[in-house]
């Protein structure tokens, strides 16, 4: 397969995201590829999209990556949408963390 537009919403998440690119980067049918990076977040979203390019560029890849805070954008034309987007945020998150710790 390739030639393809895959779309990661809630791509803001370094631990996840990157996995998930690491992967795409190591499958040789993704060659001529595009990622649509998607997160609300745009520190988050920068930080994975220059990770992304340059692993991508490591491994010798042809896999093009994109960024947007827009879910329109980043779905349309897309193959393959792929959701890691994390309801309530990172602030939720910690949150939760938070009372867990407290409350046990």
């Amino acid at each position: 397969m390739s030639g393809i537009k895959l779309s990661i919403i809630g791509a803001g998440s370094a631990i996840f995201s990157l996995r998930l690119v690491g992967d795409l980067c190591k499958t040789k049918d993704l060659s001529g590829s595009s990622v649509s990076l998607m997160d609300v977040d745009e520190r988050r979203l920068n930080s994975v999209h220059d990770l992304a390019k340059r692993y991508a560029a490591l491994l010798g890849i042809n896999l093009r990556f994109e960024k947007t805070t827009d879910m329109k954008r980043s779905i349309e034309d897309a193959d393959f949408v792929i959701n890691t987007a994390l309801v309530g945020g990172h602030e939720h998150l910690d949150a939760s963390r938070k009372a867990g710790e407290k409350h046990g």
